[in-house]
């Protein structure tokens, strides 16, 4: 009786794998089968793709591959034709590039014409009192800067902020894990702004265990201004 059961289980074996070879056979010939029709196709023997919907062709691969094939059936000279007329798109759209570009430089030139245009009736201006002499300078050094440093001066101010908001994450997540009564005795003497953005960073449990813990009188305060921000909701 065992033995049958043990022949049984075999069997079963053998027939799942032979069911799961089945599949993947069956889907090995079919690839076969894709990769011979589309070879077919490409070589001229079959003309598959001129069957196809246009809905299927309107798909960007199917699409590429229609031309590629439809240009390779070309005549020697029309297909020279196409390339050079293909070639002469593209040449046309660098064109329109460079031409943008080369407007894009004029306006930037003209801007600066214009700033620098500006520096000198400034100049003038303040040349002619002895008692501005003084603005001049600090004003003419000013547009000079502005020309070759505004761009520096943007990045380098969101570089700042960014380092910034991210101290201000690590020095909260640090409170977070002291003990609420010994954070409170730090945020009691904290500078007020900076104890609001602490808060407003950290988990609402934590911050209100520690502001639970804090001198009345700051928590009224910190508590006025989380409204004026609207990061705090009254309960009225």
């Amino acid at each position: 009786m065992a033995k049958e059961n043990d022949d049984n289980v075999v069997k079963k074996k053998t027939s799942f794998f032979s069911k799961i070879l089945a599949v993947v056979l069956f889907f090995i010939l079919l690839g076969v089968l894709g990769i011979f029709i589309i070879l077919m196709d490409y070589i001229g023997a079959l003309n598959i793709r001129r069957k196809l919907p246009d809905n299927i062709k309107s798909i960007p691969i199917i699409a590429e591959y229609v031309e590629k094939v439809r240009v390779l059936h070309l005549s020697e000279e029309e297909r020279l034709k196409y390339w050079i007329e293909e070639q002469s798109e593209q040449y046309n759209s660098q064109q329109k590039e460079l031409k943008k570009a080369e407007l894009d430089i004029e306006n930037k030139m003209k801007e600066l014409i214009d700033l620098e245009k500006e520096m000198e009736e400034k100049k003038i201006e303040w040349e002619d009192t002895n008692k501005k002499l003084d603005e001049l300078k600090n004003k003419i050094d000013d547009l000079e800067n502005r020309k070759t440093n505004i761009s520096d001066g943007i990045k380098t101010e969101q570089l700042n902020d960014l380092e910034k908001l991210e101290k201000l994450k690590k020095i909260a997540v640090i409170y977070e894990k002291m003990d609420s009564e010994a954070a409170a005795l730090t945020f009691n003497e904290m500078d007020t702004d900076l104890a609001i953005d602490l808060i407003m960073m950290m988990k609402e449990s934590k911050s209100a265990l520690i502001m639970n813990n804090m001198n009345a009188e700051k928590v009224k305060i910190i508590t006025e201004k989380l409204k004026t921000k609207g990061a705090w909701k009254s309960n009225d």
